[in-house]
């Protein structure tokens, strides 16, 4: 018997010609050709054909992930070169990323990627049957990415020596790491740091077939405690009062990725836009993951909602508050995170600005709600705040 599985006609017409000419890559949905050449006539019952197609998802009208406009499929699917921005809100600068995302043995590796993943390996005919979820593929893609609690493909580090490794900074684009990884035996690159993962983590998606893009936040929290605030305590004279694990980055790099969120709702409210971030910071449910997050949940203070929302939201509209504590009052003075929330333009090299999909406009009606109606409890002192700024005048966004 003998299987003409036709690579060059299907992957031509399925669009993963870029992929491989010689390995039969599908988009679901789509139809493809095969013949069979049978020996013998063909009885199902003792000669089952066998699963041998590597499944790519991608644009298809029923499909989770479907994107209608072409230029964006172009640019989020298909498009092997970005622009990742850094720096700071008031000084943005910006690097070109190689994603890369068609080289030689990107399937392999980025199969290898999801066959090595604790899901897999604790449950391997669960975790293939959920591969056709973007939910879940996007979920252990973030956690693969990085290697705090896996074999996953970078290690993180943001001070010391890098000796035995490769300067973050160094890194220009994501096959070079992702080869790297395959070719020593799945441990760990050195090292990485925000956009270095995110960058990875987009070309993965984006060679799996999922829409991606990789997205900067300036003056971005990293809310430890949960109270959606970053507090920083300081006697009357100056002096802190005590430690805090809150901090604000100059900026800090994540991807979002388009799909359908039917778990969250039937009538696809938080269909779209989806933050997902491989930097390892805080665990989601006992991983270093975190996402898919819907942007428009994030927008409208929904942070009941999975994954990670809380978090997210913080990132983007924590309040970093200099408490100023004395035996007669408790005053703050608040400044605002999230701001210049950028991300490369479809079709063009020019920065677009997304700051408006995330949050609304400081002093605005809608900001008041969404800082009022939190799901989350915080600390009585940052209640209070919330109240407080709910009376606030009205003041433009600087951003």
């Amino acid at each position: 018997s003998h299987v003409d599985l036709h690579p060059q006609t299907n992957n031509a017409n399925h669009h993963t010609r870029e992929i491989s000419l010689t390995q039969l890559i599908v988009r679901r949905g789509q139809p493809f050709k095969l013949t069979l050449n049978l020996r013998q006539p063909f009885n199902a019952s003792v000669q089952p054909l066998l699963n041998v197609l590597t499944v790519v998802t991608t644009a298809n009208p029923y499909d989770w992930v479907y994107l209608k406009d072409e230029n964006e499929i172009n640019e989020y699917v298909m498009n092997e070169q970005g622009i990742i921005y850094k720096g700071s809100s008031n000084y943005i600068d910006s690097c070109n990323w190689d994603f890369g995302q068609f080289e030689d043995d990107m399937v392999d590796i980025c199969l290898r990627m999801l066959d090595l993943n604790p899901k897999y390996m604790k449950d391997p005919g669960d975790d293939v049957s959920a591969r056709c979820n973007p939910i879940y593929v996007s979920r252990v893609v973030s956690a693969m990415i990085n290697s705090d609690d896996d074999r996953g493909v970078l290690e993180g580090r943001w001070g010391g020596s890098f000796i035995g490794g490769v300067l973050p900074s160094r890194w220009t684009g994501s096959y070079a790491i992702l080869k790297r990884w395959f070719v020593i035996g799945s441990y760990p690159v050195k090292y990485g740091q925000c956009w270095v993962f995110a960058g990875v983590m987009c070309s993965v998606m984006r060679l799996l077939g999922i829409p991606c893009r990789v997205v900067t936040n300036f003056e971005s929290a990293h809310d430890n405690d949960r109270s959606l605030t970053i507090d920083v305590y300081h006697a009357d004279y100056g002096v802190r009062e005590k430690p805090t694990q809150d901090s604000v980055w100059n900026y800090h790099v994540w991807v979002e990725a388009w799909m359908r969120r039917p778990d969250l709702a039937k009538d696809g409210k938080y269909d779209g836009w989806q933050v997902l971030d491989p930097t390892p910071q805080e665990k989601s449910q006992g991983v270093y993951c975190c996402g898919p997050a819907p942007v428009v949940a994030i927008l409208n203070g929904e942070t009941d909602l999975k994954y990670d929302t809380p978090f997210v939201f913080a990132e983007v509209n924590a309040d970093c508050i200099d408490w100023l504590v004395s035996e007669q009052s408790l005053s703050l003075i608040s400044s605002i995170v999230g701001q210049n929330i950028s991300t490369k333009s479809v079709g063009s090299n020019k920065r677009m600005n997304i700051t408006d999909s995330y949050k609304y406009r400081e002093g605005g009606k809608n900001r008041d709600l969404c800082c009022r109606f939190q799901s989350l409890s915080p600390p009585a002192t940052s209640i209070v705040y919330f109240l407080m700024k709910a009376k606030m005048s009205n003041k433009p966004s600087k951003y």
